[in-house]
């Protein structure tokens, strides 16, 4: 009995420490390696002109109908439309059941046990309550599902699996509202340290998408953008991002630092890459665009390549023309849209799994 645990434990450490793996080079490979090819640069480039033609002489709001708004930080701009999203969270009471449902959150079981129990007759952890071996850790698991608190429940199952990007943490999501999401994208001049141009937010309202964005339409701006998000921060209760979690929202962190602002709480966060690595197998590709093409059956037209925006931006900043800011707020804005609607999919088909 004793050698058995032994390798049950070993097979735990070894599944962990890949995981952890897993999602280094995820991560990894998501700051560094979405850089444009030589194809999307020249048609960048050719949208650049065109762009410097079209919008000479144009004013932000005749082109994004937004306003400046002001608070102790300075002015910002901001940008607010409405879309069309089906917002569809797996109900709270089927998140409780599959969770209730995963004997593998009992420490000291994994694949293999969890089946041999399963023949053995066990349903759900709640059987286990008995267990001669498994009773105090079936305990522990539930007593805190049987306190519903997300957070809580998520900060376990990564220190049970070692991975935020378990697909267990979706059911975490049935146990909030649509209203208390914040999905956010940024904008930025480049890697950390560098400032951000456009705070890009979305949120569930009377049934609708509200995509609201916070513009620095001048590099004087950010402080006071930053702080606005981070208002708007605080009435949320989770967030959701595509690669939030290993940049977006350490550069929040990175960026309130250096104007003196208080630190961001940390709550739920559900990120849309890692998540979709999970569920859809199989795909060359796991950028945002080519999860558009295959999921959403998306295809964007004159788009603005990431790692091409500080090039727009600048050129903005130095002719005073509004056009280069057109493709990179349309960008943020198809990116908060797509982000909501992947995760709506990822609910839709861990509720019907």
């Amino acid at each position: 009995m004793t050698m058995f645990f032994d390798e049950e434990n070993i097979f735990e450490k070894i599944g962990r420490e890949f995981l952890e793996r897993l999602d280094k080079v995820e991560q990894e490979e998501s700051i560094f390696g979405v850089q444009a090819t030589q194809e999307e640069k020249t048609d960048a480039y050719e949208l650049l002109d065109k762009l410097l033609d079209s919008y000479a002489d144009t004013s932000l709001d005749e082109v994004f109908d937004g306003y400046f708004e002001h608070n102790s930080y300075g002015r910002f701009y901001v940008i607010t439309q409405e879309a069309d999203c089906d917002f569809r969270l797996i109900s709270h009471h089927k998140a409780m059941e599959k969770l209730r449902r995963d004997l593998k959150l009992v420490h000291g079981i994994r694949y293999i046990r969890e089946q041999e129990l399963r023949e053995s007759g066990v349903e759900k952890v709640d059987d286990l309550l008995s267990h001669h071996v498994y009773r105090d850790h079936a305990r522990e698991v539930v007593n805190l599902l049987e306190r519903r608190n997300p957070h809580d429940i998520m900060e376990f199952l990564f220190s049970r699996f070692g991975s935020f990007s378990q697909p267990q943490m979706l059911y975490c999501a049935g146990m909030f509202s649509p209203e208390d999401f914040l999905f956010f994208d940024l904008e930025t001049m480049g890697l950390f340290h560098r400032a951000v141009i456009l705070f890009g937010t979305a949120f569930f309202q009377d049934g609708r998408l509200i995509v609201r964005q916070f513009l620095v339409d001048d590099f004087d701006s950010e402080a006071a953008a930053l702080y606005e998000f981070l208002q708007l921060l605080k009435s949320k209760q989770a967030l959701v991002s595509f690669n939030g979690r290993g940049f977006d929202w350490n550069y929040i962190k990175e960026r309130a630092g250096y104007y003196f602002i208080p630190q961001p709480e940390e709550m739920p966060h559900f990120d849309v890459y890692h998540f979709s690595r999970r569920l859809w197998r199989g795909l060359n590709s796991y950028k945002l665009k080519e999860l558009e093409r295959h999921i959403l059956g998306i295809t964007r037209e004159d788009d603005v390549p990431s790692d091409m925006v500080p090039l727009f931006y600048e050129t903005y900043i130095r002719e005073k023309n509004v056009g280069p800011l057109v493709p990179i707020v349309y960008h943020n804005q198809q990116d908060l849209i797509s982000s909501a609607r992947l995760f709506v999919q990822m609910q839709k088909e861990m509720d019907d799994d």
